[in-house]
Protein backbone atom coordinates (compact mmCIF):
# COMPACT_ATOMS: atom_id res chain seq x y z
CA UNK A 1 0.00 0.00 0.00
CA UNK A 2 1.09 3.55 -0.22
CA UNK A 3 3.09 5.22 2.14
CA UNK A 4 1.23 9.02 2.64
CA UNK A 5 3.60 10.37 4.87
CA UNK A 6 3.96 11.62 8.43
CA UNK A 7 1.96 8.32 9.68
CA UNK A 8 -0.72 9.71 8.21
CA UNK A 9 -0.96 12.79 10.60
CA UNK A 10 -2.03 15.69 8.12
CA UNK A 11 -2.55 19.05 10.53
CA UNK A 12 -2.79 22.76 9.78
CA UNK A 13 0.82 23.17 10.95
CA UNK A 14 1.66 20.64 8.83
CA UNK A 15 -0.75 20.45 6.22
CA UNK A 16 1.99 18.52 3.45
CA UNK A 17 4.03 15.54 4.57
CA UNK A 18 6.16 15.33 1.47
CA UNK A 19 10.00 15.11 2.62
CA UNK A 20 11.97 11.50 1.83
CA UNK A 21 11.52 11.41 6.24
CA UNK A 22 8.57 11.21 6.15
CA UNK A 23 7.36 8.94 3.39
CA UNK A 24 9.30 6.76 0.87
CA UNK A 25 6.74 7.25 -1.62
CA UNK A 26 8.35 10.92 -2.10
CA UNK A 27 11.86 8.93 -3.07
CA UNK A 28 9.91 7.24 -5.83
CA UNK A 29 8.05 9.80 -7.42
CA UNK A 30 11.41 12.31 -7.89
CA UNK A 31 13.23 9.12 -9.51
CA UNK A 32 9.40 8.96 -11.26
CA UNK A 33 10.09 12.98 -12.45
CA UNK A 34 13.89 12.12 -13.24
CA UNK A 35 12.71 9.43 -15.86
CA UNK A 36 10.63 12.01 -17.21
CA UNK A 37 13.25 14.83 -17.53
CA UNK A 38 15.66 12.11 -18.81
CA UNK A 39 13.39 11.81 -21.72
CA UNK A 40 12.13 14.84 -23.40
CA UNK A 41 11.39 13.12 -26.77
CA UNK A 42 8.95 10.49 -25.02
CA UNK A 43 7.77 12.65 -21.94
CA UNK A 44 6.18 16.05 -22.31
CA UNK A 45 7.27 17.56 -18.31
CA UNK A 46 5.43 20.54 -18.14
CA UNK A 47 2.28 18.74 -18.39
CA UNK A 48 2.24 16.28 -16.44
CA UNK A 49 -1.00 14.86 -14.37
CA UNK A 50 -1.94 12.52 -12.00
CA UNK A 51 -5.15 10.21 -11.57
CA UNK A 52 -6.36 7.51 -10.02
CA UNK A 53 -9.28 5.64 -8.49
CA UNK A 54 -9.77 4.50 -4.62
CA UNK A 55 -6.68 4.63 -2.94
CA UNK A 56 -4.89 5.07 -5.46
CA UNK A 57 -6.86 8.33 -6.40
CA UNK A 58 -5.80 9.86 -2.93
CA UNK A 59 -1.93 8.68 -4.19
CA UNK A 60 -2.46 10.77 -6.94
CA UNK A 61 -3.75 13.67 -4.81
CA UNK A 62 -0.66 12.93 -1.84
CA UNK A 63 1.90 13.03 -5.34
CA UNK A 64 0.23 15.82 -7.54
CA UNK A 65 0.25 18.24 -4.05
CA UNK A 66 3.80 17.39 -2.73
CA UNK A 67 5.09 17.82 -6.25
CA UNK A 68 2.93 20.63 -7.14
CA UNK A 69 5.81 22.50 -8.94
CA UNK A 70 5.78 19.30 -11.36
CA UNK A 71 2.25 18.64 -11.66
CA UNK A 72 -0.32 20.37 -13.70
CA UNK A 73 -3.46 19.00 -12.47
CA UNK A 74 -4.86 15.72 -10.49
CA UNK A 75 -8.06 13.63 -11.33
CA UNK A 76 -9.79 11.84 -8.23
CA UNK A 77 -12.03 9.19 -8.42
CA UNK A 78 -13.78 7.29 -5.17
CA UNK A 79 -11.51 9.41 -3.39
CA UNK A 80 -10.35 13.05 -2.11
CA UNK A 81 -10.00 14.61 1.22
CA UNK A 82 -11.21 12.70 4.10
CA UNK A 83 -11.96 15.09 7.41
CA UNK A 84 -11.93 14.53 10.73
CA UNK A 85 -14.81 13.71 12.51
CA UNK A 86 -16.59 13.86 9.15
CA UNK A 87 -18.50 11.33 7.17
CA UNK A 88 -17.86 8.93 5.46
CA UNK A 89 -14.98 7.50 7.38
CA UNK A 90 -12.00 6.13 4.71
CA UNK A 91 -12.02 2.52 4.77
CA UNK A 92 -8.60 2.52 6.40
CA UNK A 93 -9.93 4.84 9.30
CA UNK A 94 -7.45 7.23 8.34
CA UNK A 95 -7.29 10.91 9.72
CA UNK A 96 -9.25 8.84 12.80
CA UNK A 97 -6.61 6.81 13.14
CA UNK A 98 -2.72 7.50 12.45
CA UNK A 99 -1.33 4.41 9.82
CA UNK A 100 0.42 2.98 12.25
CA UNK A 101 -2.58 2.68 14.93
CA UNK A 102 -4.45 1.10 12.53
CA UNK A 103 -2.17 -1.80 11.11
CA UNK A 104 -1.88 -2.86 15.22
CA UNK A 105 -4.92 -2.47 15.65
CA UNK A 106 -7.52 -2.38 12.55
CA UNK A 107 -10.96 -0.74 12.82
CA UNK A 108 -10.32 -0.90 16.40
CA UNK A 109 -8.12 2.06 16.41
CA UNK A 110 -11.19 4.39 17.32
CA UNK A 111 -11.06 2.73 20.26
CA UNK A 112 -7.88 1.75 21.00
CA UNK A 113 -5.58 4.49 19.73
CA UNK A 114 -7.31 7.26 18.24
CA UNK A 115 -5.05 9.83 16.54
CA UNK A 116 -5.70 13.46 18.35
CA UNK A 117 -3.97 15.26 16.42
CA UNK A 118 -5.48 14.10 12.72
CA UNK A 119 -6.79 16.83 10.94
CA UNK A 120 -7.08 15.83 6.99
CA UNK A 121 -6.04 13.19 5.11
CA UNK A 122 -3.76 12.13 3.00
CA UNK A 123 -2.51 15.81 2.08
CA UNK A 124 -4.22 19.67 2.84
CA UNK A 125 -4.21 20.97 -0.88
CA UNK A 126 -2.54 24.02 -0.15
CA UNK A 127 -2.54 27.07 -2.35
CA UNK A 128 0.06 28.61 -4.72
CA UNK A 129 -0.16 31.57 -7.08
CA UNK A 130 2.39 31.03 -8.65
CA UNK A 131 0.86 27.90 -10.12
CA UNK A 132 -2.68 26.89 -9.53
CA UNK A 133 -3.47 22.90 -9.55
CA UNK A 134 -6.49 21.87 -11.83
CA UNK A 135 -8.11 19.26 -9.55
CA UNK A 136 -11.27 16.98 -11.00
CA UNK A 137 -13.07 14.66 -8.93
CA UNK A 138 -15.63 12.37 -10.08
CA UNK A 139 -17.29 9.87 -8.17
CA UNK A 140 -21.04 8.22 -8.88
CA UNK A 141 -24.23 8.88 -6.60
CA UNK A 142 -24.52 5.62 -4.77
CA UNK A 143 -20.67 5.97 -3.55
CA UNK A 144 -20.99 5.32 0.01
CA UNK A 145 -17.15 6.28 0.78
CA UNK A 146 -17.55 9.62 -0.95
CA UNK A 147 -20.73 11.23 -1.70
CA UNK A 148 -20.78 12.63 1.44
CA UNK A 149 -17.78 15.03 0.39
Amino acid sequence: SWDFGADGVVTDTRPQPCTTAESREVTYLGAVFGLIDASPKVYDAPKVYTRGFAEDGFFAGYAGFCFADRVVGIWQSGSGMALKRKPPIAPGKQVECNASAFEQYSGNCLIQAPCTSCQYWPIYPCFSASRPMVGCVQTYSNDVRVTFS
